[in-house]
């Protein structure tokens, strides 16, 4: 089952949005480790355009993606 994350945008309407596991890894980009362990995979945070308005953005931090 996927896990589903709500978050507010930024915007005037305060959108409420809705985001999967498999949607977050849509937004995330690979890490490239050459030698030793890769350091973090999931990045400091994620701003992605609200899906409701046009003027709004959803801010998503490590820690709410890792609280998933």
């Amino acid at each position: 089952m996927a896990k589903i994350i709500k978050v507010r945008c930024n915007g005037a309407g305060k959108c409420v949005n809705e985001f999967t596991d498999k949607e977050l890894e849509k937004y995330s980009r690979p890490t490239i480790v050459v030698r030793g362990q890769p350091k973090n995979t999931v990045p400091e945070r994620l701003v992605i355009p609200c899906k409701h308005c046009t003027e709004g953005k959803v801010i998503i931090t490590r820690k709410m993606i890792e609280e998933m």
